[in-house]
């Protein structure tokens, strides 16, 4: 009985160690968005709103991208598998390829859904705010897509680490640009200084 227990459990250390990257890259994409919301939500209500309403087209369109993409991994390990190099080089090569082509379209959509933000039942000074920040939020899917196309491949090759660090990375850089970009460049000595 335990050794045909065994049998079944033998891989989960090595499965644990290949997919605990993939979850923290997950849950890396759904951080950014919480980040942007805490940040954001210091400045009051209404900005709040307009970013967890520019946020809800957004997560439709990131979901799509990402679900789309996720195709190239099991392609890719069918391919490593078979120590078939050529196959996987094709594999890599059409699904970047596909996936900028679906960043291109989906930030278009998001772009394009703009006018629908009214008909959500938010006040117009929600909407009016959410206008900018869905505009670069939808933009910002071109490279988010594509690197899923990098992710994926990778992660279909049984490296699943790179795409994590290169998550955590992006989460680290967001924070900084959202400080920036939200309060401002001036440092804050600069008002203790004026008489």
């Amino acid at each position: 009985m335990i050794l045909a227990l065994s049998q079944y459990t033998k891989e989960f250390q090595y499965n644990l160690k290949l997919a605990s990257p993939v979850i923290v890259g997950l849950l890396g994409h759904t951080f950014v968005q919480l980040v942007d919301n805490i940040m954001v939500g210091q400045l009051g209500t209404a900005e709040l709103a307009a970013v967890s309403l520019g946020n809800s087209f957004f997560f439709v369109a990131m979901s799509l991208g990402i679900g789309f993409s996720t195709a190239i991994t099991p392609l890719v390990a069918e391919t490593d598998g078979a120590k078939d190099i050529a196959a996987g080089r094709n594999v890599f090569i059409h699904g970047l390829l596909l996936c900028t082509f679906i960043g291109f379209f989906l930030s278009l959509a998001v772009l394009v859904s703009k006018p629908l933000l009214y008909q959500m039942g938010q006040p117009e000074e929600v909407v009016v705010l959410a206008f900018p920040y869905l505009k670069w939020v939808a933009i910002s899917l071109i490279p988010l897509i594509s690197f899923q196309g990098f992710k994926q491949f990778s992660e279909g090759l049984s490296h699943t680490r790179p795409a994590m660090y290169a998550t955590l990375l992006g989460n680290v850089i967001n924070v900084v640009l959202n400080y920036f970009l939200i309060f401002g460049f001036s440092p804050k000595w600069e008002s203790r200084v004026q008489p």
